[in-house]
């Protein structure tokens, strides 16, 4: 039988056992199942005797085919792991990859899968044959998943045809001995990965790929060992994997590395001369259980180089994610016509960045007023530690006319827009070194209260596809027309502080700090010599929170951060940004 239209089994919640390993579906990927249906080697007896025993042999033969629905039911309904498998109608999964003048049907125009190889659609099949045993005459259903990509049985099964019940219940009690399908799909997984070289079940979300320097800091031309470790979703290690390295602010030797036993490998990492916290990407290639094709899977971590001689470290992060939706319906009328319309919007943009300073302190003050001290620091290298920006835009319009005596018309539009990175850097990068950023210490505590920072913007070009489809419906019949265009375009992004500003709580008003600082600065005051008391209420400003210190001890090792979230309720919907913004400072003493 051939199915007319796709259809995704979507898991419902049934009263059955889960399975006990909850890894199998939290941390390594679900598969995707294509159905097809069992081959039945028996001819179709209407075509040759539409007599009624003909009709009533039909029935029986229908019977077979029926098999393949039970045991679909089954794993629908009954299968503990259910959860852990997307179900596909395989014919129409499969049908974007091959021309239908490839399909493989079998005598009596059953859905069967296509050869090994030809699609990456699905992971795995499920298929069969029902066929009678020349030695004893009797039928037997045989039921094998298979691995799309390989053709490999990854799950087989079998039974007698029991001609006392229905094909229904006869693919019922064979598809018992599948469960729990993705137990026994795992395994298969398993043993495919022991036994051969360069193979993962998930390496991706789930997984642990790391690469650790020994020394989270190291100076320019130091050397620091890197150690690599690749372990699959379910922890196992990837062993005889060959991982790329690409190094950035040195070089790596080798550049290649092969994981051993315990998916591990080490390289050597040389800096070069520029300061900077450098991300160290990494990448390597494997097969899936049920593939031949290769894919590319990685990571990538962090290499901090210092100047020998410098003061402080600091890191700044700021993260943007915007969300828009709107959706409007509408009628007018003209006489008796009445036309419909339909709109819809929705923006998704995420936009994240991370720079490293080194710095040197330049200057200290003193600031009785405040009772704090100043210091300023110089940056001698500033870096980009990371950036990455993603826009995806829909917008969807119809409308239609009807009535009696209209002219019937109507349109319908598409638009989809994706924005990718290209370049970026730090704009200006020259002239907003020159600033210094301002530590404000707390003389009582002797502690760091806040970091006023200097400010930098990092300049980012993206890439923007549109893809347009449309169709114009007339008595004439639809006019469709598709295009696709390319645009480059600019912007800037302020690694600055989100949050509403506050009166600065580092600031206690005061009117007696000249009286006060005198006496810390062991300074005798003649008698009667009067000291004026003069507040300092005017000095206290507003600030952004972001910039105090949160934590961290104040003295070597602090930090704070800030969120904003701004929502605007549309006409038709809601406009929202989500902002937040993180610092972090490690102060060392001069050499």
């Amino acid at each position: 039988m051939k199915y007319s239209i796709i259809f995704v089994v979507i898991m419902l919640c049934f009263p059955f056992p889960v399975l006990s390993q909850g890894w199998e579906c939290a941390e390594c990927p679900k598969r995707d199942i294509g159905l097809f249906d069992l081959d039945v080697w028996i001819e179709n007896p209407a075509e040759k005797d539409s007599s009624i025993i003909g009709q009533f042999q039909h029935q029986l033969w229908v019977e077979l085919f029926m098999v393949a629905g039970g045991i679909h039911e089954v794993l629908f309904n009954e299968d503990p792991s259910k959860e852990c498998l997307i179900y596909y109608d395989g014919q129409m999964a499969v049908l974007s990859d091959w021309d239908q003048g490839n399909y493989t049907h079998g005598k009596n125009q059953a859905s069967l899968p296509p050869a090994p190889g030809l699609t990456d659609a699905i992971d795995y099949w499920i298929t069969g044959v029902i066929a009678k045993q020349e030695a004893d005459d009797l039928t037997v259903i045989q039921v094998y998943v298979q691995a799309s990509g390989t053709g490999e049985t990854a799950v087989e099964a079998s039974a007698l045809y029991d001609y006392n019940i229905s094909g229904m219940e006869n693919g019922k009690r064979v598809a018992q001995q599948l469960l729990p399908l993705m137990e026994k799909i795992r395994d298969f997984e398993k043993r495919k990965r022991d036994e051969e070289e360069r193979i993962a079940i998930g390496p991706y979300e789930g997984a642990t790929l790391e690469l650790k320097p020994a020394k989270e800091e190291i100076e320019t031309d130091e050397k620091v060992d890197v150690n690599i470790r690749l372990l699959d979703c379910d922890d196992v290690p990837l062993k005889n994997m060959e991982v790329r390295l690409e190094a950035r602010g040195g070089t790596f030797n080798p550049a290649e590395v092969t994981t051993d036993d315990a998916g591990e490998a080490t390289a050597e990492f040389k800096a070069d001369n520029t300061p900077g916290k450098y991300k160290q990407p990494f990448e390597f290639e494997f097969r899936y259980p049920f593939s031949n094709e290769f894919y590319t899977s990685g990571d990538e971590g962090y290499i901090t180089i210092v100047p020998i001689e410098y003061d402080a470290i600091i890191t700044i992060s700021k993260k943007i994610t915007r969300k828009t939706s709107t959706k409007d319906s509408d009628d007018t009328y003209s006489g008796s016509c009445k036309t419909h319309y339909d709109e819809e919007y929705r923006l998704d943009e995420n936009i994240e960045g991370e720079i490293t300073l080194i710095l040197n302190r330049i200057e200290s003050q003193e600031m009785p007023i405040f009772n704090q001290t100043w210091e300023y620091y110089q940056p001698v290298s500033v870096n980009i530690s990371s950036f990455s920006y993603t826009s995806r835009k829909h917008s969807y319009s119809q409308s239609s006319t009807s009535g009696v005596g209209c002219a019937s018309g109507g349109h319908e539009t598409t638009l989809d827009n994706a924005g990718y990175l290209n370049n970026y850097e730090i704009e200006e990068k020259e002239a907003v070194t020159q600033f210094p950023w301002m530590l404000v210490i707390d003389n009582e505590t002797e502690k760091a209260v806040k970091l006023i920072p200097a400010g930098y913007n990092i300049k980012y070009e993206i890439h923007d596809t549109e893809n347009l489809h449309s169709i114009v419906y007339s008595d004439k019949g639809p006019k469709t027309d598709s295009k696709t265009t390319h645009k480059t375009s600019e912007k800037s992004f302020a690694l600055g502080p989100v949050a509403e500003e506050i009166p600065d709580p580092t600031i206690k008003p005061a009117n007696t700090w000249i009286h006060e600082y005198l006496e810390d600065q062991g300074i005798d005051i003649p008698v009667g010599v009067p000291i004026p008391n003069v507040s300092n209420e005017e000095t206290i400003k507003e600030i952004h929170p972001d910039i105090l210190v949160k934590s961290g001890d104040g003295k070597t090792s602090f930090g704070g951060d800030g969120s904003r979230r701004i929502r605007k309720e549309l006409e038709d919907g809601y406009d929202e940004q989500n902002l937040h913004y993180n610092w972090s400072m490690t102060v060392k003493k001069r050499k």
